[in-house]
């Protein structure tokens, strides 16, 4: 090959990198996941499978054919996650997808379940994901119209901007230490979800949006002993209230293993508290 070839050739693989780096950055897909299991009715496997492809065409489907292959596809960005309440044991299923929903997402990542016994899954469903409920839900296939099938599908995929978990009611005294006023205070935490919550100062502190707090969450009697007294959890204020007083804020850098640990207490107290309204 001669020096003139060399040359040409250089210039035109140059020229290719030079096209492939100033061209459009190729977008990161996003997802439907739909995961029925063996013995779910192929029938209505197949017409969901139809609809979706045919209705999201902005999106990708795919569909995991046992629970190795589904949460293997957890690290992708997953707009709605159809799913068989028998895809593999119910309650295995439910802890397999804890991960997913863990997740320190901007959105939640929304599950419609499809089931022929929502008493069971309801069930399970409070024991060990009830801080998600606000984005989850459920359909009864076998007495439910097609029609109305694809209407919760539609429902469920439009959910995807609400708040990614549930806020509950609570009231916890709490301590923290006010980075900006360099000084620990005192106040109750009076809202409260897996992503954030609602603080009431008893010092009659007035809060400012983006100030940085670390609360000392008491979590004995909740969490076993091997834990500790108490859970540090840093956070964010969000928002003000008109008060001053009180403010919304998100919790900040959780790991995931304390993630699991927040979404642990927040089942035991809200159950802890159900239990002593029902006694």
């Amino acid at each position: 090959m001669s020096a003139v070839e060399t040359e040409i050739d250089d210039e035109k693989k140059s020229a290719q990198i030079v096209d492939y780096l100033q061209g459009p950055r190729k977008k990161r897909k996003n997802y439907i996941l739909t995961a029925f299991g063996k013995n779910f009715d192929q029938d209505v496997a197949s017409s969901v499978h139809a609809w979706v492809k045919k209705n999201f065409q902005n999106l990708a489907v795919a569909h995991p054919r046992n629970v190795r292959e589904l949460t293997r596809m957890f690290s992708r960005q997953i707009n709605l996650l159809i799913l068989d309440d028998h895809f593999c044991e119910p309650e295995r299923l439910l802890e397999e997808i804890k991960p997913l929903k863990a997740k320190k997402q901007q959105q939640a990542t929304p599950v419609l379940f499809f089931t022929d016994d929502v008493k069971s899954l309801i069930h399970s469903y409070h024991k060990i994901l009830l801080p998600y409920q606000e984005s989850d839900n459920y359909v009864a296939y076998r007495s439910m119209p097609m029609v109305q099938v694809y209407s919760r599908i539609q429902a469920a995929a439009n959910i995807h901007q609400m708040r990614r978990s549930r806020r509950f009611e609570i009231n916890i005294p709490v301590r923290y230490f006010h980075l900006s006023n360099n000084q620990h205070m005192q106040a109750s935490i009076v809202e409260m979800s897996v992503h954030g919550g609602a603080i009431h100062s008893t010092d009659d502190l007035i809060f400012k949006p983006n100030d940085q707090l670390k609360i000392h969450l008491p979590v004995k009697g909740y969490l076993p002993p091997g834990q500790g007294e108490f859970f540090r959890l840093p956070a964010k204020v969000r928002r003000v209230m008109m008060g001053g007083n009180k403010a919304a804020v998100s919790w900040e850098h959780l790991s995931e293993s304390q993630h699991i640990t927040l979404t642990k207490f927040v089942l035991e107290y809200i159950n802890g508290q159900i239990m002593r309204m029902n006694g």
